[in-house]
């Protein structure tokens, strides 16, 4: 039986934990199912890793207390600006600096520097810094934006990390992406 989601908003505690007793049943019964088959030609081949893999600068650039920010703004349209002056001011200053962006999810934006996979060449290395030195300088341009939109103010930290980058091929998204152990360090 299907339940909307105000048949769990309405019920009573007891009824909900009920509701979660019987969504974790139909779970564990499912897993089963699978877990009995030897057939797993059901597993789609989503992710392919290209035989590629570079050690080089990583840097995720994030906007501190965002979700507490972005609760207090009410409409979508302004939420809209408010993500994309910090997105698209981050991500002009990487690329000035031949960073490759990976990917930007919510708050954050993540890019690699390629021309730091030779550790020899402490020009790859100098850019990374200057870049962060300019994305963090850029601030006070991000606010003066915001507020000639009438937004709140930011802060956003800077994490830079080097290790190795392995890229892989996303079949759903038809392009590729990058897995990176620094990636988990830089987030902590």
């Amino acid at each position: 039986m299907q339940k909307s989601y105000d048949t769990y908003r309405n019920c009573s505690e007891n009824q909900f934990s009920l509701y979660v007793l019987d969504f974790s049943l139909i779970v564990r019964s499912n897993m089963i199912d699978i877990q009995e088959t030897d057939d797993l030609s059901f597993i789609s081949k989503e992710i392919s890793f290209l035989t590629d893999s570079i050690y080089c600068c990583i840097c995720i650039i994030d906007i501190i207390n965002s979700t507490r920010i972005a609760s207090r703004i009410k409409n979508s349209a302004n939420i809209r600006k408010f993500y994309s002056i910090f997105i698209n001011s981050i991500t002009s200053i990487a690329r000035g600096y031949d960073a490759h962006l990976i990917k930007n999810f919510g708050d954050s934006v993540i890019c690699y520097f390629p021309n730091t996979a030779n550790s020899d060449d402490m020009e790859g290395f100098e850019k990374v810094l200057k870049c962060a030195t300019v994305m963090k300088s850029l601030n006070k341009f991000v606010n003066t934006k915001m507020d000639e939109e009438l937004l709140p103010h930011i802060k956003y930290r800077i994490s830079i990390d080097f290790g190795k980058v392995e890229m892989a091929h996303l079949t759903l998204l038809e392009h590729v992406t990058y897995l990176a152990l620094p990636l988990i360090f830089v987030r902590k």
